[in-house]
């Protein structure tokens, strides 16, 4: 069957030539993947100006179009025969050494005959969670990646095989729920959730789901790998038992027992929010004031020497925009935003200074940090760091790693270690292509990789821009800056 590899028409030239390689490579990547739950991709195929993914024949309807039509969750016993088809095709993507990644309910095709639901007869494709993330911005699909990664991943670690689980275990929830276990608008919350929130138990949105199959969706969501399943023959065997056995729909006693509970349940929700609203008053004033602080340096307008001029071409200002990012120039982001684009500004002094850290137990907690001439003149002389002079401080603050083997703060403390400098942030692999758009407002698209300090080391993480360009007072400045990240 043929599907079209994109919905956008604005996506012409390198960046359609760049997404078509990436899939390619993909494809070629899956072709010793052989799963009758597989919807296998083939090839991308071209007919006349249009291309077409190729992928095996498959019918059904997808569960993200299911939990349209079923918000609170879908029937327990179609989530049993889903769940069973992403552990098998998993476990075939791990016999070839592959990482199968977050499969979104857009990954996932099911057939239902009419019958209504008897899991025998239910038929299930799983379609590739990679290529679907490559291509899901180009057809207008939100797939909140952000949501499926694991705790390990967010503290720096690589995403392995055994992470896989982690990321079934929140697709599972939400077909039983209708609702991602972690989900927030702010994707530092999301990230908090992940590492500190226990997800409300299933019942409370649909209470046709037995305690056993609840107590499988949460171990698979354990933050500890050890309290996790380790592989997915582990997940299968137990999923065949409950269907053996009758026990993935909840009896009628079984709802009455929980909903003499569900309020307690609730209770500790609440609790929750409540906790870190007090864990992260700290944290978030000193967030607020490095953002205040770091705005106004931002917008400053001292008497210096512009580094961009009405001769600059927008190509040039692009470039300089992710130049200054990488030095953490504050007078080339000045001139390279418009005042008007602020929020964006903001939005990266939060992701710098604020939101890695607080991803990070409030790690936003810890002193201001020596830069690395002052580490070296205090280890010559033997004397204290010298107070940093007004052209450091505009720099911005450095962070670094948190020390082996320490603890960070708890709630309401404040970490004392000394820690040592390093580059806060790293702009790799930066490509630049100019979009099609009218001349008096030129588009611009940047792919790239960014390093940030992590509590596992640098963390490198690829992104992808679109930024739309103005001229403001004679000179050309982003004016519009939308930023996602890509898998």
């Amino acid at each position: 069957m043929l599907q079209p590899l994109v919905n956008r028409e604005e996506i012409r030239g390198r960046l359609l030539l760049d997404l078509v390689r990436q899939v390619e490579a993909r494809i070629k990547e899956l072709k010793p993947i052989e799963d009758e739950s597989f919807a296998k991709p083939r090839a991308i195929v071209r007919q006349g100006e249009e291309l077409w993914l190729e992928i095996k024949d498959v019918h059904g309807t997808t569960a993200s179009e299911l939990l349209n039509s079923s918000p609170h969750g879908l029937d327990p016993k179609v989530v049993a025969a889903i769940l069973k088809s992403i552990v098998r095709v998993m476990r075939a993507y791990h016999s070839k050494g592959l990482v199968l990644g977050g499969v979104t309910p857009d990954c996932i095709i099911v057939d239902l005959d009419a019958a209504h639901g008897q899991e025998q007869e239910i038929r299930v494709a799983i379609f590739d969670p990679k290529i679907h993330h490559l291509l899901a911005p180009y057809r207008g699909i939100n797939s909140k990646e952000n949501n499926y990664v694991p705790p390990e991943v967010i503290k720096g670690q690589a995403w392995k095989q055994e992470q896989d689980i982690f990321a079934v275990g929140v697709t599972l929830y939400h077909l039983l729920t209708g609702i991602l276990p972690f989900d927030d608008r702010d994707p530092a919350i999301v990230a908090d959730n992940i590492l500190q929130k226990a997800p409300l138990d299933p019942r409370v949105y649909n209470e046709d789901v037995s305690p056993e199959f609840v107590s499988l969706a949460l171990k698979m969501l354990e933050k500890d790998t050890k309290e996790r399943y380790k592989k997915g023959e582990e997940i299968e065997s137990e999923i065949e038992r409950l269907l053996a056995q009758g026990k993935v729909v909840a009896s009628d006693e079984e709802k009455k027992a929980f909903s003499r509970k569900a309020g307690q349940v609730q209770v500790k929700e609440k609790a929750f929010e409540v906790q870190r609203f007090i864990r992260y008053r700290v944290g978030l004033i000193a967030g607020l004031a490095i953002i205040i602080v770091a705005s106004l340096l931002l917008f400053q307008k001292g008497k210096v020497t512009p580094i961009i001029t009405p001769s600059t071409t927008p190509e040039q200002v692009v470039s300089l925009y992710y130049k200054a990012i990488d030095d953490l120039n504050v007078q080339l982001l000045d001139e390279a935003i418009d005042s008007k684009a602020g929020a964006n500004v903001t939005r990266w002094v939060t992701n710098l200074y604020v939101v890695e850290r607080m991803n990070l137990a409030m790690a936003l907690q810890q002193p201001m940090l020596p830069t690395a001439a002052d580490e070296t003149q205090k280890a010559q002389s033997g004397q204290e760091k010298k107070p940093q002079s007004q052209e450091e401080q505009k720099q911005g603050p450095q962070r670094g790693k948190i020390e082996a083997g320490k603890p960070g703060p708890g709630p309401g403390q404040v970490e004392n270690t000394a820690l040592k400098a390093v580059d806060m942030v790293k702009v790799t692999d930066l490509k630049i292509t100019h979009l099609p758009s009218q001349e008096e407002s030129p588009r611009f698209r940047a792919t790239y990789r960014l390093t940030l300090p992590s509590e596992g080391g640098p963390k490198t993480t690829a992104y992808e821009d679109l930024l739309t360009l103005k001229r403001v007072e004679g000179k050309w400045r982003i004016v519009e800056l939308n930023q996602k990240q890509l898998p």
